[in-house]
């Protein structure tokens, strides 16, 4: 209707206040009762997130599941029962610059949404350590979460990598998304030119609008809150979707090339419908990944807090974690405790070599070891021969293999490296990232 058309109307109304009123108190009442998506999207807003914004629904939004309507669960392809799933973008130079790893579990009923940042050090398989972001750059779709499951002790089922015109084609694909904006923000390119300018409220992006407010990240701006507004994207775009498995499906062969899943397209779109069904009744929680800011020569990088992840992961992935066995290796978070520079790489190679995966851990939380020091929890089956084997992998004496506690509190095995241990004569080629000098939790 145009304008002057709706003032014929309101000039003919004597109810218009009345009418205007009522129209307020159902806007008043659908955010109260039916508006979840209009919540923030963090449980506590990060002060630190310029233009942060919330979800509001879109026109087109399906009803909300009910429990009665809930997916049957399917045995993830991993054989866990939890399904989990790695969803990343790449920027215009190939990089993951936003990254989420969600995970799906019905029984309980529990959604889980994981910012991973960036520069997130990770061990590549058999390789250096590297930032996380690099580990897509590659034609290897699966190197991303087989470098970031065995940091996090998660079993990672899928992995789900767009490249900005896909993850824009993605956002067209479902109409469209909507945005409350806090405050009026402007996103500009490197050489200072506009490339999207939103006002405060709610507003509707589209693809290449969605893919400039998710991937773009302003000048001075933490990266905190480039991640954030990505995590809002995600979540409006599974609210989105539709919950037919096979409308999920076309849409996905839609996307073309620029978009790389591990999964069956099948499998994948069933994974989705359920992670939208988390999303729907408002059952995900979401967090930063914990990390300590490291330096790694002039650039600056994040080393995972393992104490507060491994709380964090048995929390939120808890019938997801990796447990040892035929086909999962024994994972072993390695330390320096020494000064030292680049003993803890040293280690790679014989333990690798032993059939153990390597954590990269950076400095011990306090320097100065004189002997070596291998960790197992006293609670855990099969943990003393674990210990025992990586002491023997290293050179180590039977006694370095200590009890931590009843709890295990990083990986399966920790070893902090002394002054007693001997490299290997043809240790493992130096990581190509390292923080060595930066103390870890």
């Amino acid at each position: 209707m145009s304008d002057q058309g709706r003032h014929r109307l309101q000039a003919r109304s004597p109810w218009r206040a009345v009418l205007t009123l009522l129209a307020a108190m159902v806007v008043v009442a659908g955010l109260i009762t039916g508006g979840r998506a209009l919540l923030p999207l963090s449980n506590e807003p990060d002060p630190n997130v310029t233009g942060s914004a919330s979800v509001s629904p879109s026109p087109t939004e399906e009803t909300s599941a009910s429990p009665s309507n809930a997916p049957t669960p399917r045995p993830s392809p991993t054989g866990v029962a939890q399904q989990t799933l790695l969803m990343q973008v790449r920027d215009d130079d190939g990089l993951a610059v936003d990254n989420v790893l969600l995970g799906s579990l019905l029984k309980p009923e529990q959604g889980t949404l994981v910012r991973v940042q960036p520069r997130l050090l990770v061990d590549l398989p058999g390789g250096p350590e590297t930032v996380f972001e690099a580990t897509a750059a590659g034609n290897d779709a699966t190197l991303s979460q087989r470098a970031l499951s065995p940091l996090l002790g998660v079993a990672i089922d899928a992995t789900w990598t767009l490249d900005r015109l896909a993850f824009a084609g993605l956002v067209d694909s479902i109409g469209g998304i909507y945005l409350n904006i806090r405050g009026p923000i402007d996103f500009k390119a490197a050489d200072g030119t506009t490339l999207l300018r939103l006002p405060a409220g709610i507003q509707k992006l589209d693809g290449p609008s969605a893919a400039d407010y998710a991937l773009t990240r302003q000048p001075g701006e933490a990266e905190l809150a480039r991640m954030a507004r990505y995590a809002e994207v995600v979540r409006q775009i599974l609210l989105a979707l539709p919950s037919d498995p096979s409308r999920v499906e076309l849409l996905l062969g839609s996307l073309g090339a620029l978009s790389r899943v591990t999964l069956p397209v099948a499998e994948m779109s069933e994974l989705l419908v359920r992670l939208r069904w988390h999303v729907d009744r408002g059952h995900l929680s979401h967090y930063d990944l914990p990390v300590s800011a490291v330096s790694v020569g002039a650039a600056k990088a994040d080393r995972l807090n393992f104490v507060i992840a491994e709380r964090r992961m048995q929390a939120d992935f808890p019938q997801a974690r990796l447990v040892p066995g035929p086909d999962v290796p024994v994972r072993v978070l390695v330390t320096n405790g020494t000064t030292r520079v680049g003993l803890a790489s040293t280690a790679r190679g014989p333990l690798e070599a032993a059939n153990f995966v390597v954590v990269s851990g950076g400095s011990a939380a306090r320097l100065g070891y004189t002997e070596s020091v291998v960790l197992v929890s006293g609670a855990t089956p099969g943990s003393a021969a674990w210990g025992a084997g990586v002491a023997k992998a290293l050179g180590l004496p039977p006694s370095a293999v200590r009890v931590s506690g009843p709890v295990r509190t990083t990986a399966n095995v920790s070893v902090i490296l002394g002054a007693n241990y001997r490299p290997a004569s043809s240790p493992s080629p130096e990581p190509s990232l390292t923080a060595e000098a930066s103390p870890s939790p």
